[in-house]
């Protein structure tokens, strides 16, 4: 070794040994908390008891996103409630402020009242048939791209 390298790159190859020189790459790509079978026994080899702590740690976050899953479930589910009851108290003062402006002879407020109220209530209908078809369409769409995704890849 007269020469030295300071960059720790390879010598270049000369016209004799270009031929047998080789490169070989490997990549290894997983999704998930648990690693493949081949790597969590490389786990296990190097400190005893590892895999079972990976899988612990896989378990307790399972549980923890479980938990969360359930609260937003949960809150969706008040949250929806409760938008239902006032959407409900409010048409109802609004029916009822019809029927009174017609009972104190306005006939014309009183039935503009009556039907911008009903109106909405009926566009409100239908308006949320129409965003539910448009989020199940795009559900369906999105997991059929997945389902693809993963028969693919």
């Amino acid at each position: 070794m007269s020469q030295h390298n300071p960059r720790n790159t390879p010598p270049l190859l000369n016209q004799n040994n270009r031929d047998e020189a080789m490169l070989r790459s490997s990549t290894s790509i997983f999704s998930g908390p648990i690693p493949p079978p081949e790597v969590f026994a490389r786990y296990e080899g190097v400190l005893s008891g590892s895999a079972d702590r990976i899988l612990k740690m896989a378990e307790a976050q399972s549980a923890h996103r479980q938990v969360l899953e359930k609260k937003v479930i949960s809150s969706e589910q008040s949250r929806a409630t409760v938008g239902l009851v006032f959407g409900f108290i409010i048409c109802l003062t609004v029916i009822i402020g019809g029927f009174v402006l017609i009972y104190l002879e306005k006939e014309w407020l009183g039935f503009s009242v009556l039907v911008g109220g009903i109106g909405a209530l009926i566009g409100t209908f239908v308006y949320g048939k129409k965003q539910k078809k448009i989020d199940l369409s795009r559900k369906e769409k999105d997991f059929s791209n997945r389902v693809r995704e993963l028969n693919n890849g």
